[in-house]
């Protein structure tokens, strides 16, 4: 008994593994397709800028990163809020 009792506890075990595995693949493949959706939005979005637009973007991110008190990510909240207050008008 104890030989098929280990042997059982080996192929579920490996079942589980091969389970877990399966669902990691699963939901790594998923976020990063989302990911990609977001950068590809991005990227038209940026795409109908006009040069002065994205000239302007460009000055305010130099100077975040140049001359800002290091508070980058709510800078960049900022310029996100403006942006859409922006298109909404």
């Amino acid at each position: 008994m104890g030989l098929w009792f280990f042997l059982s506890v080996l192929v579920v075990s490996r079942m589980l593994l091969k389970a877990y595995q399966l669902r990691l693949l699963k939901t790594s493949h998923d976020d990063a397709s989302s990911r990609i959706r977001i950068l590809e939005n991005q990227l038209e979005a940026v795409k109908g800028l006009s040069k002065t637009d994205i000239e302007r973007r460009l000055s305010a991110l130099e100077d975040s990163v140049l001359f800002g008190d290091f508070d980058l990510k709510r800078q960049f909240k900022d310029l996100e809020h403006q942006e859409d207050a922006r298109r909404t008008v």
